[in-house]
C-alpha cells in the first residue's frame, strides 16, 4: 500500500475538490490510500466520504496569515515526523505565494513533491502585488528543483509555473476526471426538480459554482436582469455557496428578481440539477479548466462561456465564447438568439475528460515519484 498525502485548503464541493474525490473512487485503494491535509477545523462537504474509502484527514492548526511562526514550525515539525508514512506529497494549489510545506520537506531531503496547477490565477485583494511578488520569485525556486509539475491546462501551467516551463517540457498536462455516466440527460429528473422549485413553465438559465468573486456571479445576474427585461416565462437557478452569496442575493432584491432566482446553496446531487437546466452560463474571470462546464456540455446544455476560460473546456459545438468586457447587455443578446432555436440534449462531446483516463495518467505519476523517479 502507497500513501498519498493530498494538501488542499479544504474538501468543499468546489471544481478542485471534485476532481480529486473522483479519482479518489475509482483509483485502485488497496494500491493507493489519500489522506488529506487541509487548512481549516470545521467539518467539509467531503469530509465523511474521505473516511468511508478509508482515508484521513489531518489538519493544519493555524494559517501562514493568522500566525505565521505558528504555522512555518508546525511544517518543519510534521515532516521530521512523517517524512517516511508518506510516499507521495500532492500539492494542490492556484497560487506558489505560500509553500512553506514544500520547503520544509525538502529542507529534510523529502522531495516526492507533485505541484498541481488548477487554475490561471489567484485573486488576492488588497496585497495581489505583495502576493505576486512572491508568487514569481517561488515559481524560480520551484524550476530550480525536481518536483514534478502538473497542470489541468496549458493556461493554468503558464501561470502557475511561467509560459517557458510548458514549453521546455517540465509540466505534465493532466486533464480533470469526470464520471460521464452521472451527467447524462435524464428527462424523469428534469421534471421532478422542475417541478420542485417550481420552475416546469420556464425557460432555465443555469450556473453552478461557488460563490467567489472569480465566477463572476454579479454578471450572471446583470445578464439574467437584460433578458427578463423581454422574457416573462424565465429563471435563474445558481448551484453553489460561498462568500458572496449574501452580495448576490442583495443584487437579486435590489433588481426585483427575487421570484425569478433561485439559490440552492450546497447541494450533494448537482448532477441531477444540471437536467432541469435549459441555458449554462459561465462568465468566470479566469479559470484552470471549468469542470462545471465540461459537465454542462456531457449533459446536452448549451453553454455561453467567457473567453477567459480556456478552450480545452469545450468538447461539443453546443456553446459560443463572448468577450467578457462586451458586457451583459451583449451577452443577453446571444443568449436571447437561442431562445427561438430548436432544443436538443443529444448532443456528441469529446471524452478526453473520462475519470478512467485522468486515473490512470496520475498512478503513473504517483509509481515514478514514489520511486523517486522526478524528472
Amino acid at each position: 500500500m502507497k500513501y498519498v498525502l493530498h494538501y488542499v485548503e479544504k474538501m468543499d464541493r468546489g471544481g478542485m475538490e471534485s476532481y480529486i474525490m473522483n479519482v479518489y473512487r475509482n483509483i485502485d485503494r488497496l494500491k493507493y490510500q489519500f489522506h488529506f491535509i487541509v487548512h481549516t477545523n470545521k467539518k467539509s462537504d467531503f469530509d465523511e466520504e474521505i473516511l468511508s474509502l478509508g482515508g484521513k484527514i489531518l489538519r493544519v492548526p493555524t494559517t501562514l496569515r493568522s500566525n505565521p511562526i505558528k504555522y512555518i514550525r508546525f511544517w518543519k515539525r510534521f515532516w521530521v515526523k512523517n517524512q517516511k508514512k508518506y510516499d507521495v506529497f500532492h500539492f494542490h494549489t492556484n497560487s506558489l505565494a505560500n509553500i512553506y510545506a514544500i520547503k520544509a520537506a525538502q529542507k529534510i531531503g523529502y522531495n516526492k513533491i507533485i505541484i498541481h496547477s488548477h487554475s490561471t490565477g489567484a485573486n488576492k485583494g488588497k496585497i495581489q502585488k505583495i502576493h505576486d511578488l512572491i508568487h514569481l520569485s517561488n515559481q524560480k525556486y520551484v524550476l530550480r528543483n525536481k518536483f514534478k509539475l502538473v497542470a489541468v491546462s496549458e493556461n493554468a501551467s503558464d501561470w502557475l509555473f511561467g509560459k517557458e516551463a510548458i514549453i521546455a517540457g517540465k509540466v505534465m498536462i493532466v486533464s480533470v476526471g469526470i464520471d460521464y455516466s452521472l451527467f447524462y440527460f435524464n428527462s424523469q429528473v428534469r421534471e421532478k426538480i422542475r417541478k420542485q422549485y417550481d420552475l416546469d413553465k420556464s425557460i432555465v438559465i443555469g450556473h453552478v459554482g461557488n460563490f467567489f468573486s472569480v465566477k463572476n456571479h454579479e454578471f450572471i445576474i446583470e445578464t439574467f436582469y437584460e433578458l427578463a427585461k423581454f422574457n416573462d416565462n424565465i429563471s435563474l437557478l445558481l448551484i453553489g455557496d460561498g462568500d458572496t452569496i449574501q452580495e448576490s442575493k442583495e443584487l437579486v432584491n435590489k433588481l426585483k428578481l427575487k421570484d425569478n432566482v433561485t439559490f440552492t446553496g450546497n447541494i450533494e446531487n448537482v448532477s441531477d440539477f444540471y437536467n432541469a437546466m435549459d441555458i449554462f452560463i459561465f462568465p468566470s474571470k479566469y479559470e484552470g479548466l471549468g469542470m462545471s462546464m465540461v459537465e454542462a456540455q456531457i449533459n446536452g446544455l448549451p453553454v455561453f462561456y467567457s473567453d477567459t476560460v480556456p478552450f480545452e473546456s469545450v468538447i461539443s459545438n453546443n456553446t459560443l465564447c463572448l468577450n467578457l468586457n462586451s458586457g451583459s447587455n451583449n451577452w443577453a443578446k446571444e443568449i436571447q438568439k437561442y431562445f427561438t432555436k430548436e432544443r436538443s440534449r443529444e448532443i456528441e462531446v469529446n471524452n478526453k475528460f473520462n475519470i478512467a483516463n485522468s486515473s490512470e495518467k496520475l498512478t503513473l505519476i504517483y509509481e515514478e515519484v514514489s520511486d523517486g523517479k522526478n524528472k
